[in-house]
């Protein structure tokens, strides 16, 4: 027999359930509000009361804490998803964004600027050297061209024609350059300077 100090709370604890519990009205009131709130925060409101209600029927006191804890989280972002940012908002972050973007495309084009200057100042020292490996490698064609020829000197300046035929001095038989520098063009560096037109 239960007696009537147990029976209160018994009471008590279902009148608690009831006004927290209830399904009809918290699902009702939990699906209206939530509908406005499905596209921010992403989740599944059916399964969340229904996970509550079961909740409610095998302990009242843990579904009322987290229903409040839900309520709570719903209003949170309520207030947030109606209060959008405002105009002046707004255009500070677009003005806050721009200057980002004129700031990254200036950094770019110094970037650039400095890459230019660089490769342009490597083309100024490497031309001249790329046409005295060219002047030698026609030398050491037309050598072996004049090898039979009556006055070697003059078929060799014919057919190299005078200013290269100055500049033989700096060539070895074999069509190499005497004494080249340490950090000498390749040949495919002067063939790419050759394809520019940079080497007159």
């Amino acid at each position: 027999m239960v007696g009537k100090a147990g029976r209160t709370t018994t009471y008590a604890r279902w009148r608690v359930s009831d006004f927290f519990c209830g399904a009809s009205v918290v699902k009702k009131i939990v699906l209206e509000k939530s509908k406005r709130l499905f596209s921010v925060i992403g989740l599944n409101i059916r399964a969340i009361v229904s996970g509550i209600l079961f909740l409610c029927r095998r302990n009242p006191i843990s579904a009322s804490i987290s229903l409040f804890a839900v309520f709570v989280t719903i209003f949170v972002f309520a207030v947030s998803a109606l209060n959008p940012e405002t105009p002046k908002q707004m255009q500070q972050e677009q003005d806050v964004q721009a200057k980002a973007t004129q700031a990254e495309a200036a950094k770019q084009q110094t970037e650039q600027a400095e890459q230019d200057a660089a490769q342009e100042a490597t083309d100024e020292r490497n031309a001249p050297l790329c046409k005295q490996q060219s002047i030698c490698q026609k030398y050491g064609v037309t050598r072996q061209e004049c090898a039979t020829a009556g006055n070697f000197d003059l078929c060799v300046s014919v057919k190299m024609g005078d200013d290269d035929f100055n500049e033989i001095s700096s060539c070895n038989n074999d069509g190499s350059v005497s004494d080249p520098p340490d950090n000498s063009p390749s040949y495919l560096q002067c063939a790419i300077l050759g394809a520019r037109g940079l080497l007159k």
